[in-house]
């Protein structure tokens, strides 16, 4: 379940208060089990290229000119990020439960697209501590 104060479908809590699934960062992260991640771990996150330009990397803080990227997640106590602002991120996960990522990608007149990535995070496996539930957070904004 989630609540994000509002009515609305397709902001990543329903109407209903169910968590919507997203699933739209998979392919730029094959390595990573978005359903099956655990507390301690640590994850670097790749921004999908909005451009669909295959010869402009984002994906590298190295010339941060070419695109400007903003992480986020929901609920902020799920984890946090080495620097939210870089198009390549370490995402460190701090407590169980389900989360929404989102990560906004500004390449000026190249394009611009914000993505989303539900995660499911379990206690570590030494951890007898349980898991907690839901957040929401915005789909894509287009």
């Amino acid at each position: 379940e989630c609540d994000d104060g509002n009515p609305d479908d397709g902001d990543g809590c329903s109407a209903t208060c169910t968590v919507e699934e997203n699933d739209e960062l998979e392919d730029d992260n094959p390595t990573i089990d978005f359903s099956d991640l655990e507390v301690g771990d640590t994850v670097t996150l790749n921004t999908p290229d909005p451009t669909q330009n295959q010869s402009l990397t984002i994906k590298d803080a190295a010339d941060p000119t070419l695109c400007t990227c903003t992480w986020s997640i929901n609920p902020t106590t799920r984890g946090s990020f080495s620097d939210e602002t870089v198009c390549q991120a370490d995402f460190t996960l701090a407590e169980a439960g389900n989360a929404n990522l989102q990560v906004a990608v500004d390449c000026g007149d190249d394009g611009s697209e914000t993505y989303n990535q539900t995660l499911t995070i379990t206690a570590a496996s030494s951890d007898s501590g349980g898991g907690g539930s839901g957040g929401c957070s915005l789909i894509r904004h287009e």
